[in-house]
């Protein structure tokens, strides 16, 4: 028992197919496909000349093992099935040719040709003992009469009914998986292949547009100013910064949208997206461009500080003249009487100061940030995201795995 192959589900049904005699069936789980051929294979010799022992709870299929549907069929033939939990090998036996190997779950994907079993005859002693410890019975049964194998007393060996799998066994089977259903395997391998080719990516820049900074007009000024029929003069909120300003913020957001340009590619409905393989080139020009942000930041200070004086003044200047019409109690209880236009100012200026921030404080909201997320299993159910992905990406050299597929499907037609 030394001669190493590969065991799939399409082999296990060719030899089922092939045998004459006798069929064993050890594993975690059974596809379809093989409880067919049993079920072939019951019809044209006996339910007496087949042992299947699986795993019968609902975490086999969780795991990706078998299909449950696999046991009705089973059922329906009235084959008995041993249910021995946390089985996670597999042995199977064909008219005296045995092999022991590694069950592959749809998680791992398709065995291929990949070399997962020893083979070799069913009287090496391993065979005996495994067959024996899994289900209970001895091989020699299988030569033995159908007279004798009717006798209950010589089938005792092979299946205890105790441990064995009926309609309520199944139902309940089936009740314990939709309160926790199965993955979908197939869904989860195109989802990893998409994980490793793409990612969703949102570039923001924030607090780069100064001219569009407004700072809020004290309601104690606005209310001196309505009484006065200023109301249309004077609205809530005030620009700060003037709107020639964004010379100076204009080269900051270019670089962000060229960057943004050049990366990402807009996919409708569900954002930007950036390809795997540009991704660390995409890192490296992100950080240079957040460096050159931060000190250009600093470069600005002055010309900020600047221009948040300008308004400062240019909305004392404003209020000032309302003011000394109809100053404020507050005002008049803490001014010297004549009401002098400097206390008026000043008075002005200290109602601002709460309102207007300082330069460090709006450059301090000049951010650049990226946020990536991986695509989703509901991404992946959109017929209309792929068709959104071929297009954003026409110019690319990229065969998405959704192409590859239907490639595939065209070879074997």
């Amino acid at each position: 028992m030394n001669h190493f192959t590969a065991v799939t589900s399409e082999k296990i049904v060719s030899l089922i197919s092939d045998a004459s005699f006798q069929v064993v069936y050890i594993a975690p789980a059974m596809d379809i496909q093989i409880a067919q051929a049993i079920a072939a294979f019951v019809k044209r010799t006996s339910r007496n000349r087949v042992m299947v022992t699986l795993d019968c709870s609902p975490d086999v299929y969780r795991e990706g093992y078998g299909e449950i549907a696999a046991l009705e069929i089973l059922d329906e033939c009235h084959v008995q099935v041993k249910d021995v939990r946390g089985l996670r090998m597999g042995l199977f036996i064909a008219d005296g040719q045995g092999w022991i190997y590694a069950p592959i779950s749809k998680e791992q994907g398709s065995v291929n040709e990949k070399k997962n079993a020893v083979t070799g005859s069913i009287e090496h002693p391993l065979f005996q003992e495994y067959v024996h410890a899994l289900s209970g019975a001895q091989l020699d049964l299988f030569n033995v009469s159908e007279e004798e194998l009717s006798d209950p007393a010589v089938r005792k060996g092979i299946v205890s009914r105790s441990n064995t799998l009926d309609d309520t066994k199944i139902n309940k089977l089936k009740e314990e998986l939709m309160r926790q259903p199965a993955p979908d395997f197939s869904l989860q391998k195109k989802l990893s292949q998409y994980r490793s080719l793409i990612q969703f990516v949102e570039i923001t820049f924030t607090g780069g547009r100064l001219e569009k900074t407004t700072i809020k007009i004290p309601s104690h000024l606005l209310n001196i100013a309505k009484e006065k029929g200023f109301e249309e003069k004077v609205k809530a909120s005030y620009q700060l910064f003037d709107k020639s300003f964004s010379v100076h913020t204009k080269p900051m957001a270019e670089k962000v949208e060229r960057l943004r340009g050049k990366y990402t590619h807009t996919i409708p409905k569900y954002g930007n997206v950036i390809l795997m393989r540009e991704k660390e080139r995409f890192l490296q020009e992100f950080g240079h461009i957040k460096e050159e942000i931060e000190a250009y930041t600093v470069h600005l200070q002055k010309e900020v500080a600047k221009q948040i004086e300008n308004t400062k003044r240019e909305l004392i200047n404003n209020f000032t003249p309302i003011l000394m019409m109809n100053p404020p109690g507050e005002l008049l209880n803490n001014a010297a009487a004549p009401l002098e236009e400097e206390a008026v100012r000043g008075y002005i200026d200290l109602l601002l100061s709460d309102e207007i921030p300082h330069a460090e404080e709006v450059l301090k909201r000049i951010e650049l940030h990226s946020t990536f997320k991986d695509i989703t299993e509901e991404t992946l159910k959109d017929e209309q995201f792929y068709r959104q992905l071929e297009k954003a990406f026409k110019d690319q050299n990229v065969l998405w795995p959704h192409q590859q597929l239907h490639q595939e499907e065209m070879s074997f037609m």
